[in-house]
């Protein structure tokens, strides 16, 4: 019996689930089709907001729910100083995590480290630690960011004061003063190499990324004099924000300093489709990052700007200035290649085109800029109370996950949460384009709660680092966790 028209073009079954199951293939002169069917829809990411199987893999991601998968803590100290913090998380390209922080030591306001022991740790993907680093120094040692790159390696950027020894390489700060360091580790755990760099000024490492060659780009401030990446000495006036590139190896590729008169402080940093770099950070004083000087309204004022990644060139460069204080918590590039700016301001900030208030004592904003030029796309602004936003992601269908503290109320758009006991922890999920509230969670019981970084995976699922004091609310009240004493890390896994 004929199936088909011989020669002709018809539809046949991959074999394969989901999106991926129908295909073409050409109709063999017999009327069958025994030769390959290729697939028409090609696997995508799995978007929670339908109910087709995009990546078929055979498990369809069909609502959008936020649910708390997994939970993971370490006991810390009984007595002071015993803060135990989460400042980064990544994902593992073949499955996993990783996070860096600090233990045993002493948190202070505006999330400076007066004490503790630099913390990295690898997780599998059903949250069970595989292994943890903890290395000190005499005065203190802390991981700010961290991120892997497609070989598993990972690359951790931050700050220690003092002298140590971290897995047979030693720590030697300058002056006395906080010196920062960039470090790689092999998927197993090893220490593959460290670098410390530092002038006579206190200097921290705060963001770390890899581009698409694999080379490494890391950001933060330096501050004082004889400050060397690896391109000759240079000398910063007050805090300067520092921009460099190393292959996988540790060999200087290049870097820059930006000298200004007051302080400016780089926050973070993320590498393009094209392999440039977006830098963002915020200034208190008048300041240029290569190209036309950018003037400061009142306090401290944010500013993106974006580089080349071959040397380092300037392309562009903007700031976002108002009343009160601007500053910089997050920033993300989407699957368009669009620049996403997280952050929070006490008074106004004026993006040019739209400016928001502050309802409340501290707000947070998030704006879209087009990466190429820089220029303004759309911008919100949330809180009602005090809202501190720490951390920024997005997934391969261009939702964004917002993860911060906030105390009194969080207004985000139609959506309201309130916190229960001082500060709370929250995460918030959001459409790509309207930016819609897709589902929220409220971490906070008794005394205090951050999420402090989060970074999402291939199927859409949100690994949150930070640390609580007191309670963790878990999804039922046997699953809620208790600090040991001070705060305790964590790290908890949310479904799309």
């Amino acid at each position: 019996m004929m199936v088909c028209t011989p020669g002709a073009m018809t539809q046949c079954n991959t074999g394969m689930p989901g999106v991926c199951a129908m295909g073409t293939g050409i109709c063999d002169s017999d009327g069958k089709l025994d030769g390959p069917c290729e697939v028409i829809v090609q696997p995508s990411f799995d978007d929670c907001r339908t109910a087709e199987d995009e990546n078929c893999d055979g498990n369809a991601i069909s609502q959008c729910t936020g649910a708390i998968d997994w939970t993971f803590s370490r006991a810390g100290a009984p007595v002071a100083p015993g803060d135990d913090v989460i400042f980064g998380a990544a994902i593992v390209p073949t499955g996993g995590y990783v996070a860096t922080g600090f233990v045993d030591g002493d948190l202070g306001n505006n999330s400076v480290v007066n004490a503790g022991k630099l913390f990295v740790a690898k997780y599998s993907d059903d949250g069970a630690k595989q292994w943890e680093h903890v290395f000190s120094a005499s005065s203190l040692a802390a991981g700010r960011a961290i991120t892997v790159d497609a070989q598993g390696s990972i690359f951790v950027v931050g700050e220690y004061k003092g002298n140590g020894v971290a897995d047979g390489f030693n720590l030697s700060s300058s002056s006395g003063s906080r010196d920062l360091f960039i470090a790689r580790f092999e998927a197993s755990g090893q220490t593959n190499w460290v670098k410390l760099f530092g002038g006579t000024g206190d200097d921290v490492g705060s963001s770390v990324t890899i581009d698409g060659a694999g080379d490494v780009i890391f950001t933060g401030t330096v501050r004082g004099t004889n400050v060397d990446f690896g391109g000759g000495n240079e000398d910063a006036n007050a805090d300067d924000v520092f921009v460099a590139k190393f292959s996988p190896e540790g060999t200087h590729k290049w870097s820059k300093i930006f000298v200004n008169s007051g302080d400016q402080i780089g926050r973070n940093v993320a590498a393009t489709k094209t392999g440039d770099l977006i830098l963002s950070g915020e200034s208190k004083m008048n300041f240029s990052l290569g190209g036309p000087p950018h003037l400061v309204n009142d306090g401290y004022d944010v500013f993106l700007a974006r580089f080349s990644g071959a040397d380092g060139t300037y392309q562009w460069s903007k700031s976002f200035s108002g009343i009160g204080d601007q500053l910089v918590r997050g920033l993300a590039i989407s699957p368009n290649d669009e620049v996403l700016l997280l952050g929070r301001f006490n008074g106004v900030i004026d993006f040019g085109a739209q400016g928001h208030e502050a309802n409340g004592t501290t707000n947070g904003f998030l704006a879209q800029f087009n990466s190429a030029s820089g220029m303004y796309e759309k911008s919100m602004s949330f809180g009602n109370g005090a809202a501190y936003p720490q951390s920024l992601s997005v997934d391969g269908a261009g939702h964004l996950y917002v993860g911060g503290s906030f105390e009194g109320e969080l207004v985000f758009g139609p959506v309201a949460i309130s916190s229960t006991n001082l500060a709370d922890g929250f995460l918030i999920k959001l459409e790509a384009t309207t930016w819609a509230s897709l589902w929220t969670d409220r971490g906070g019981n008794l005394e205090q709660q951050f999420y402090t970084s989060v970074a999402v995976d291939s199927l859409g699922r949100a690994f949150v680092g930070g640390t609580f004091k007191s309670e963790l609310l878990g999804p039922i009240a046997a699953e809620t966790m208790m600090s040991t004493g001070g705060f305790d890390l964590f790290v908890r896994r949310f479904n799309p």
